[in-house]
Order: structure tokens, then C-alpha cells, then sequence
């Protein structure tokens, strides 16, 4: 029968059961959803089953502990069968779930016959095959709709930068269900009676990540050097440590740790170690459960420490059991669970690792969720993040530190007394690399001001902003070119309300001042306040026309305020002044890439690290938020490693 006739009175549902019978009792489900029963055996008739096109419905049972169990998983995997026509899984092992996203539902045994009913009633109403099936891109309102609601249930946030990945998830589980239009999806998350497990399903889509162990390895370098000794040593009376992974992904990461305890820190042994895990992605924690890696992952192991904690078999890496048990794994949402929580033994953490996730977040997410990790901490305990996320415009409750090429923050081991207002509303600190700021005001129709009275500083209690420009000093007396060293050095260490006490001194003395000007400028853009932004970099340039750090401050206000056109503009600019000025290559390889223009920006990463390599070891790249030489070519490469893997 053609899929075309799908409302023939008796529709055909194959049952394919396994020797266990898992599907007993299925007939007459399928028979009060009226549609007829045909029961036939898995292993025997397989082929026809996944050849024959006059079925409407397959159920197929999979039973994880019988001899062919894993057999069959693996032949239904390679054939896809439920890119034809939708196939429903009863079996044994709730976890085979994971590896089965594209199934139309997932029924774990015994099963629950009102689920079964709908969701075969539903799969019965199908028009087409499912697999001729066509979608166009996500448009701007419907990437809208589905932003505010994955931010409101799962707390992560898609935008122009990663609505490909977005659109790709959605329309994998769209093409699942049936479904033509993005808004009767979003509909079908809202208003299906197993909403919350198809929503499940969605994330495990959205959030699988590419990782491997001693990713980042000045991060592991500094965690073996000066951070973990530092810990041991505090704690040495107690002999307790507390380490959290938020954002595990399949556990390469926390087992990472494990294997630097063990490696070079073998006096934990007797210690009280808990190393806690978290993820969102269910699929993600069953596969760091497991512990079986391929190669890739250890990509950036030592082949030492490889032969050391690994077995290999067939083409798969088990990681030793000793180290497994050193790490335990929980089902984690930041943005709904509580948090710091004794009963979980999410309190008094002495190191926390939350690399690649907070760009996920919204702004108000991100605070949020950096508050509460302030209070997860032990006094003096560490938070790592990774090496495109800054604290900054998120919190200034936390020391930045640096080591072996890396940064990273703590908390401070003495609390500063703090008034309600600036713990509600922490000062913003923002770098050029990671930004996502609300616009406060519109600079769509700005023109330039004349040159006159400064007015308009930022306040300087809630004011931060990125390093001020210092990368050509302009002819001006020994102590205003000191003062403006100063500034620079005061935003670096994040002091923001001494850059701007020192920028006003430098401007009260010559108004003319374009490093200063600009410096202000950067304030107001962090501020979120880019129309004063702009007016500022306005000044500079009517002083000197050929300043390259103003034209950058203004495509940096037009590109927080989300006018690509006009900050590609300004880069560009820049760029003609000054061709070894990294910064304005690297924000316009973030403009190409939100706009899905992945070949100019791989060009324009590429000409980044390029420039790079340029600069001397060690060296602190102007307004890049505080990043050296070293931590942004990382990022260059991670972010190649990106595109590339598309």
C-alpha cells in the first residue's frame, strides 16, 4: 500500500519482537488504534522488514540482554529504516535511548500502553515519507521563538552564530515526527503530553560536543603546577578535595583530572577525593559512563599516560576502572538546579571546570549562574573556564590569575563587604572576544559631534570596559603618556573604576588625548552604551583621522549593537591604517560566521594567526580582553577546528 493511503481503515503496523517478548501484548494496542497487527521475528525477517514499503509503522524490540541483542541494535543503525517511515523501540535498557535520536518514540519495557496509543496514533496520521521530506533555513522570528524557548527551559541560548547547528537539530527530529513547519514543532514541544522527552531528545541533539582529555593544556599545565599544589597544601589538615566538572560532555574532562591526581599527585590516594561530573545531555553522560574512547579523543594525550590508563580493544580506548571510580556523574541544567547543595555534594568545591558552556547563555543566565557558582566555592576555591569566556561583563566577585600561559579565577579567600545593590548588579567587564551585551540605545542614525566639552564620562562605580587603546602612543608629555600606561594597566587587572579615574585625569589636562578618548570610548561600549561609544571614537578621529583604535571602538559599537554592516566597515578601516592589528581579523571572523559566511571568516582567522605569530612570546594582545600571544592563537585554531569539523 503506497504512504500516500495512509487513511485506509486498516493501516499496517509491523511488530517485530524479540525471543524475550518484549512486544507481548502490542497487538491489541495497535488493534485499538485501528490499525492491523502483523507479528513477525526480528532476526529472521529483518530484511523484509526493512525492505518492504506497505508498512506504515515498524515497532521493533531490542533486547540489550539477549545473545543478539547488540546485533540487532547495530543492523538497524546501518540500514536507518526510520528515514523511510517511523519505527518505534520497545527495550530492556532504558539507555539504548541514546543511541537511538532518530526514532520516533522510545518505549522502555514494560510498556506504557497509553504512550504506545498516542504516539502510534500519531505516526498513523503521517502523509509522506519521511525521508522526502524538505525544510527551508530557520527565519530571524522563528530563531527568535526558538531562543526564548530554549533559554527558558534548558537555559541555553542560540543565536545568528549557531543557528545552523540550531536548524540542523530541529529539523532531524522534524523530519522524525512528520512535521513540515518550524512553529508546529515549537507547538508540538508546548502542547505534546511527552513534551518533556521529545525535548530531551532535542538537546541531546544540540549539545554533543567534540572534546578530548588535556584539552587546553596550559590549563592543565597551570592545574599541575601552582593550582593543585596550592589546594593540597590548604587542605592538607582536612585531606579533603572537591572538584566539580559543570558541563562534562562524554568525560574526558573530569577523567582528565582523575588522571592528574593519580599521576602526579599519588598522596590523594588517601585522601577524601570526590570528583562530581554534570551534564545536560543524557546520551553524553552514558557515554562517559562507559569510559570507551576512540582515538581522537586522546589526540592530546601523552602516549605514556595513554599505554598507562587505557586498554586497548579493537579500535575502542577503555579507560582503567580505577580511574572511572574516581568520577561520579549526574544529570546537570545550570540554569534550573539548585546549586551550591550539601545533600548533593555540590558545597564548598575547592576547583570548578565550566569550559565551552557559558556561551551558550544569555547575559542574565550567565550572571546568574556565575553567582551561584561564587557561592558553590570554598573561599580560595578555583573556577577555570574555557579560553573563548571571560568573566567579563558577568561578575567582578572573582580574582583573575594567571599561569603557565593561561588565566583563569578564584575566589577570594577574604570576602570584600559588598552593598546589596552591587551584589544584585555586579560592575560589567567585557572583552572583545566574548560579548553579549543588550543594546541600551539605538546608534542607527548617529552622526559624529564636533569636537567640545567632554561630558557624558561613565560613572565610575558601574562602569568597566575593555583595555584602553595603548598600542601607539601619540606625542603627548612623559607624565600624561604614564598616566594613559596606567589606565591600560588598570583595565587589565580589571580595575575599571581607577581606568576611568585616569582617563578623566588625562582628558581634564589635554582634551585632544585620542588614546584617552578611545579609552572612555571602550568604557561607554562595554557600558553597553554605544551611542556614547561612538561619540567618544567621533573625538578621537576629529583630532586624528588616522587613529586605527578609534575606527576599531566604533566597529566594536556597531557590532555590540548588532549593525554588522556598518562594524565590517570599521574593521576594515582599521585595517587600512594598521595591517598588523589583530583584533579587528579576529571580531570580523565573528561577524562572517553569524552570518553563516564560513569561508570569509576561516579567511579572516587564518590572517588573525597569521598576525599572531607575529607578535613576541608572551605578549598581551590589545583589546583582546586581556589574552596573550599564546591563549588567543588556541582560540584561532579551536575555532578552525570548528568550521572545519561543519
Amino acid at each position: 500500500m503506497p504512504r500516500t493511503q495512509l487513511h485506509n481503515p486498516a493501516p499496517r503496523v509491523c511488530i517485530a519482537d524479540t525471543d524475550g517478548g518484549l512486544c507481548a501484548g502490542l497487538a491489541d494496542v495497535v488493534a485499538e488504534a485501528g490499525a492491523s497487527a502483523e507479528l513477525v521475528t526480528f532476526d529472521q525477517d529483518l530484511e523484509r522488514i526493512l525492505s518492504e514499503e506497505h508498512w506504515d509503522v515498524v515497532i521493533l524490540g531490542l533486547e540489550l540482554s539477549g545473545r543478539s541483542g547488540l546485533e540487532r541494535l547495530r543492523r538497524l543503525e546501518t540500514r536507518r529504516v526510520y528515514r523511510r517511515l517511523p519505527v518505534m523501540v520497545v527495550a530492556d535498557c532504558p539507555e539504548l535511548e541514546f543511541e537511538l535520536p532518530d526514532v520516533f518514540d522510545f518505549l522502555p519495557a514494560p510498556v506504557d500502553s497509553e504512550r504506545l496509543r498516542v504516539f502510534l496514533q500519531q505516526a498513523l496520521q503521517l502523509q509522506t515519507p519521511l525521508n522526502t521530506r524538505q525544510y527551508d533555513p530557520l527565519t530571524r522570528d522563528d530563531l527568535f521563538a526558538f531562543q526564548d524557548f530554549l533559554v527558558q527551559h534548558s537555559g541555553l541560548r542560540f543565536d545568528l552564530r549557531n543557528k545552523n547547528m540550531l536548524e540542523r537539530g530541529l529539523q532531524r527530529r522534524m523530519r522524525v515526527l512528520g512535521i513540515d513547519r518550524y512553529r508546529a514543532y515549537l507547538d508540538y514541544l508546548t502542547t505534546s503530553p511527552y513534551c518533556h522527552d521529545e525535548l530531551s531528545r532535542l538537546l541531546r541533539l544540540l549539545t554533543v560536543g567534540e572534546t578530548c582529555f588535556f584539552r587546553y593544556l596550559n590549563q592543565f599545565e597551570a592545574l599541575q603546577r601552582q593550582v593543585l599544589p596550592e589546594l593540597l597544601e590548604h587542605r592538607r589538615a582536612d585531606r579533603i578535595l572537591r572538584i566539580w566538572s559543570a558541563g562534562c560532555s562524554t568525560g574526558a574532562e573530569p577523567y582528565s583530572l582523575a588522571i592528574v591526581l593519580r599521576e602526579f599527585f599519588p598522596e590523594t590516594r588517601d585522601w577524601d577525593v570526590r570528583i562530581l561530573a554534570g551534564d545536560l545531555n543524557p546520551q553524553a553522560l552514558h557515554k562517559a559512563r562507559s569510559g570507551v574512547y576512540g582515538a581522537r579523543a586522546l589526540r592530546m594525550t601523552d602516549p605514556a599516560i595513554v599505554d598507562k590508563y587505557f586498554h586497548l580493544h579493537d579500535k575502542s580506548y577503555i579507560l582503567d576502572q580505577s580511574i572511572r571510580r574516581m568520577v561520579r556523574y549526574h544529570s546537570l541544567n545550570l540554569q534550573r538546579h539548585n546549586y551550591p547543595d550539601e545533600a548533593q555534594g555540590l558545597a564548598e568545591i575547592d576547583l570548578l571546570m565550566c569550559r565551552n558552556v557559558l556561551i551558550y547563555f544569555n547575559r542574565d543566565t550567565c550572571r546568574s549562574v556565575l553567582e551561584r557558582f561564587y557561592r558553590t566555592l570554598r573561599p580560595g576555591g578555583y573556577l577555570f573556564l574555557g579560553h573563548a569566556e571571560t568573566l567579563a561583563s558577568f561578575s567582578t566577585r572573582f580574582e583573575r590569575l594567571s599561569g603557565a600561559g593561561g588565566f583563569f579565577y578564584r575566589r577570594p579567600l577574604h570576602e570584600e563587604v559588598r552593598s546589596a545593590e552591587e551584589s544584585e548588579h555586579p560592575a560589567p567587564a567585557t572583552s572583545a572576544i566574548l560579548h553579549d551585551v543588550s543594546p541600551k540605545h539605538s546608534v542607527a542614525s548617529f552622526a559624529p559631534p564636533a569636537v567640545g566639552s567632554l561630558g557624558g564620562a561613565p560613572n565610575a562605580k558601574s562602569n568597566a570596559g575593555l583595555p584602553s587603546p595603548n598600542r601607539e602612543e601619540i606625542p603627548s608629555t612623559g607624565s600624561l603618556a604614564t598616566q594613559c600606561r596606567e589606565a591600560a594597566q588598570a583595565v587589565a587587572r580589571e580595575d575599571y573604576s581607577e581606568a576611568c579615574r585616569l582617563y578623566g585625569d588625562i582628558l581634564n589636562q589635554d582634551p585632544r588625548h585620542c588614546d584617552a578618548l578611545t579609552g572612555m570610548g571602550f568604557l561607554h561600549a562595554n557600558q553597553g552604551d554605544y551611542l556614547q561609544a561612538l561619540q567618544w571614537g567621533a573625538r578621537a578621529l576629529a583630532v586624528d583621522d588616522l587613529h586605527a583604535d578609534a575606527y576599531f571602538l566604533r566597529g566594536l559599537a556597531f557590532e555590540l549593537d548588532e549593525q554588522w554592516e556598518k562594524a565590517r566597515e570599521e574593521y576594515r578601516k582599521a585595517l587600512l591604517i594598521d595591517l598588523d592589528f589583530v583584533m579587528p581579523y579576529f571580531q570580523l571572523s565573528r561577524i562572517y560566521q553569524r552570518q553563516g559566511r564560513i569561508e570569509d571568516a576561516r579567511r579572516e582567522l587564518s590572517n588573525t594567526l597569521k598576525r599572531l605569530n607575529q607578535l613576541l612570546p608572551g605578549a598581551l594582545v590589545t583589546h583582546s580582553g586581556g589574552f596573550s600571544r599564546e591563549e588567543l592563537i588556541e582560540i584561532c585554531r579551536s575555532l578552525l577546528e570548528r568550521i572545519e569539523a561543519r
